[in-house]
């Protein structure tokens, strides 16, 4: 798609690498990405075990509850003694990471799938482009003959006027086919970033 407009050509694999790092979305998750990494190593501690220990001790001369159970029978408790305890936690990890990963390769498969289309329209706008380019100049040549025919008054003026009728309407497809080709082009940039 070089040639007469002087544009440098790229391969399909350019263009769907262009895109993928071009393109304003796909830099948006990239950095949302990155941000989430960096989250993830910040509260990297958070996924160890976390052990706590917590101890007492104490004496006394008494015990510090004393209860009767009946005549000649005293209990006494916590006279002296130690508590402790311990503890430790796991936390869970979810993989919203993993879930971040997929949503991010789920969106560049989207942009390639976006991007592939915008290719074949740009190629096809351009193809259309080209036939209306022929139908310019195989209508110039029927006008051309006709005009002559009818100065040598062997065609009739309709037939001059429907030369002039296909004439005019290969010049406005071609104007058509051009619109659509600059459209499709401008899609296609803008989905590779290049806009």
């Amino acid at each position: 798609m070089n040639g007469a407009f002087g544009q440098k050509a790229y391969t399909l694999d350019e263009c769907i690498q262009a895109a993928l790092t071009n393109n304003v979305r796909m830099k948006n998750a990239n950095n949302e990405l990155e941000m989430a990494k960096q989250d993830k190593k910040k509260a990297f501690t958070n996924y160890f075990p976390s052990v706590s220990a917590a101890g007492t001790g104490f004496m006394a001369d008494k015990g510090l509850m004393q209860m009767s159970l009946g005549p000649d029978m005293n209990m006494s408790m916590l006279k002296n003694g130690i508590a402790g305890g311990v503890g430790a936690s796991l936390p869970l990890f979810t993989g919203g990471q993993i879930v971040n990963g997929n949503q991010l390769a789920d969106q560049g498969e989207l942009l390639v799938i976006r991007m592939k289309n915008a290719w074949n329209g740009v190629n096809e706008a351009y193809e259309q482009m080209k036939i209306a380019c022929l139908s310019i100049e195989q209508s110039t040549e029927n006008l051309r003959l006709n005009t002559d025919y009818y100065k040598a008054g062997t065609c009739t003026m309709s037939d001059l006027l429907d030369a002039q009728t296909l004439y005019q309407q290969s010049r406005d497809k071609y104007v058509e086919s051009y619109t659509d080709y600059e459209l499709k082009k401008r899609e296609y940039l803008q989905v590779t970033g290049r806009r």
